[in-house]
């Protein structure tokens, strides 16, 4: 979980994208991305997909971590 949410993080940086950003335009709650970075908890591939789309990244590059 902490893996994923670090990789997460780093390609939100690297987007220039707050978690704030993320949240609202990936139709996520705030403290859900709060929480999937801070390895706190799971997501499910629904949510992985939104915010690969929202990134332009391929979900694949999220799960490559």
């Amino acid at each position: 979980m902490k893996a994923f949410g670090a990789h997460l993080k780093k390609v939100r940086l690297a987007q220039g994208m707050t978690q704030e950003d993320l949240a609202f335009k990936s139709d996520i709650a705030f403290s859900s991305v709060a929480r999937i970075e801070a390895g706190n908890i799971n997501t499910t591939l629904c949510t992985i997909v939104k915010i690969a789309q929202t990134l332009g990244v391929d979900k694949k590059e999220l799960m490559d971590f």
